[in-house]
Order: C-alpha cells, then structure tokens, then sequence
C-alpha cells in the first residue's frame, strides 16, 4: 500500500510541475503519443511526422491568437 500511495503521490506532483510550466510558457507542445511504447525505434519516421505536425498547428494557432485583430 506504501508502495501505490508514493506513486500516486509522485504521479501527482509531476502533473502538477506539468501544468505550471504550461501555464507560464508562451506556447506549450504535448504530442499525442499514448498509443506509442518506449521502445517503438521502428515508429521513429511517424514519431517525427506527429511532433512536426503538432508543433505547426500549435504555432500557428498560438500566432494566430497572438496577432493584432
């Protein structure tokens, strides 16, 4: 029980830690990537493609908010 009770302590600080640097930063990427494991090196050229995708529609929502209206 000792055992379950500081995971979900860390769990809770690390969530926590999270959404205070995404609060404080200008633009915050979170790339979906729960369907992916740790070791999926042969998922690499679709890792890539995901981030890159995230990261344009990120930016440009986040610049589109940002601009004069």
């Amino acid at each position: 029980m000792s055992l379950l009770t500081r995971s979900a302590l860390v769990a809770s600080v690390y969530w926590s830690r999270e959404r205070r640097s995404a609060d404080a930063a200008s633009l915050y990427l979170r790339i979906p990537m729960a369907d992916l494991r740790l070791l999926d090196f042969d998922r690499i050229d679709e890792i890539v493609e995901r981030g890159y995708a995230a990261a344009r529609a990120a930016i440009r929502d986040w610049s589109e908010r940002k601009a004069p209206g």
